[in-house]
């Protein structure tokens, strides 16, 4: 790894990237909010469940809603993402198959993503070695979802990706991902600023409360709904970008 790699001339910078991925969410807004409008279900679910019920239940019942119906939708649909993003940005036709293959992927998937968090998590006690693996492993799931790698086979074929040019990646990576994120606090602090605004609370309430009313919570998981496909999308054409430009390298 050396300085240079910071300034590879192949790679679109961060605002690039960024552009490219509003571009085409905006040309797809149809399909990709499409889908994400899926997870309205289980918000929708949680606001009634939380109407019904008193708060030991709601907390219990809640908690199985988030994990086996919001958090299995969240994982179909980042691999349903990351399966429509190349033809859409081809301009050539989604997969028939579309759903079928998202199945056939989901296990190999979900394997993937678990191994790599027991590799990155623990090595992040170390500091170096966490940002190392985080970046070298970022695109197994995208290998295994988009070339259908196997598990370890995936693994080496993300760190190829990065082998010389570990900094233009981690730049565009982690920076990249901590500037959506950071454009999404924003966004949920305007939210949660709405009652406020409206007069319905005050700020101090806001600032002070331990854990968030039924409208916020909503309009948080509101706002998850449009955050994902940004996100998926975005490292997806990283992902491409590289697989591209190491065909010229």
């Amino acid at each position: 790894m050396t300085a240079s790699d910071d300034h590879s001339p192949s790679l679109p910078g961060i605002l690039s990237l960024f552009t490219e991925t509003l571009s085409l969410l905006r040309k797809n807004a149809s399909v990709y909010f499409g889908y994400a409008s899926w997870l309205l279900f289980p918000i929708l679910l949680s606001v009634f469940l939380r109407s019904i019920l008193d708060a030991d239940r709601f907390l219990i019942a809640n908690g199985l809603v988030q994990i086996f119906l919001y958090g299995v939708l969240v994982l179909y649909l980042t691999i349903l993402f990351i399966v429509i993003t190349p033809p859409l940005r081809a301009k050539t036709r989604i997969p028939e198959t579309l759903h079928a293959r998202i199945a056939s992927v989901g296990i190999p998937y979900i394997l993937t993503s678990f191994l790599v968090s027991i590799i990155v998590i623990p090595s992040f006690i170390l500091v170096i070695p966490g940002f190392l693996f985080l970046v070298w492993l970022a695109f197994a799931g995208h290998r295994v979802v988009l070339s259908h790698d196997e598990i370890i086979p995936a693994l080496k074929a993300s760190k190829a990706l990065v082998h010389g040019r570990y900094f233009a990646v981690f730049w565009r990576f982690i920076v990249g991902m901590m500037l959506i994120f950071f454009l999404y606090a924003l966004l949920a602090i305007a939210l949660l600023a709405i009652p406020a605004v409206l007069g319905i609370t005050s700020f101090n309430e806001i600032f002070e409360a331990t854990e968030l009313t039924a409208l916020e919570d909503t309009l948080i998981s509101l706002l998850e709904i449009l955050s994902l496909p940004v996100f998926t999308v975005y490292t997806t054409l990283l992902y491409l970008h590289l697989q591209e430009t190491m065909k010229i390298k």
